[in-house]
């Protein structure tokens, strides 16, 4: 993918990644296949300080996956005013978003203000594309499509297994009394 031997380590050794989500980060991202600049979403990701960053380094992995299966490939991976993005071939910048419900805030707006510009000051860019992977408020979504950006919401599920069952009861055990003992 392009990923320098000492990035890789980095990457490896950073503690804030599980095992199973830098490997569902790398696989997302070995699966975008003719992708440019894969490498920018590892030097991006090397900067997680907590489970939660590294949690929503691997979700925007996987949405950016399915984007390209999806949109017939991306062309290349870049970052936007400290954002990863991805550009299509049809000139759409997309930028994943992991966020479970979105509201119309300050930090929300200068995220998508700064969206927008970008989109205007890149001649190969021709529109942006937020892909948020929870909700939106319909105030947010009605503010973001007023500054010419695509919304889309919930359009992209985890490609994470399903949590187990929960084990059979033994039948042998004593039955379990209301307040949780046997």
């Amino acid at each position: 993918m392009g990923v320098p031997e000492p990035l890789r380590e980095e990457f490896l050794d950073n503690p804030a990644f599980s095992p199973s989500e830098s490997t569902v980060l790398v696989e997302s991202l070995a699966a975008l296949e003719g992708t440019e600049d894969r490498a920018a979403f590892i030097e991006a990701a090397v900067e997680a300080q907590s489970e939660h960053e590294a949690h929503s380094y691997q979700r925007m992995a996987e949405i950016m996956r399915q984007l390209g299966e999806s949109e017939g490939g991306l062309e290349r991976i870049v970052t936007v005013d400290g954002q990863l993005a991805a550009r299509a071939a049809d000139g759409t910048l997309i930028v994943p978003v992991r966020s479970d419900h979105a509201v119309w805030s300050k930090q929300v707006e200068g995220f998508a203000e700064s969206m927008a510009r970008a989109a205007g000051r890149d001649p190969e860019v021709i529109k942006a594309r937020i892909v948020f992977s929870g909700t939106l408020s319909p105030t947010a979504r009605e503010r973001m499509e007023g500054l010419g950006l695509t919304v889309t919401e919930e359009g992209l599920a985890p490609s994470e297994a399903a949590p187990a069952p929960d084990p059979a009861p033994d039948p042998d055990a004593a039955p379990e009394r209301s307040d949780g003992s046997r």
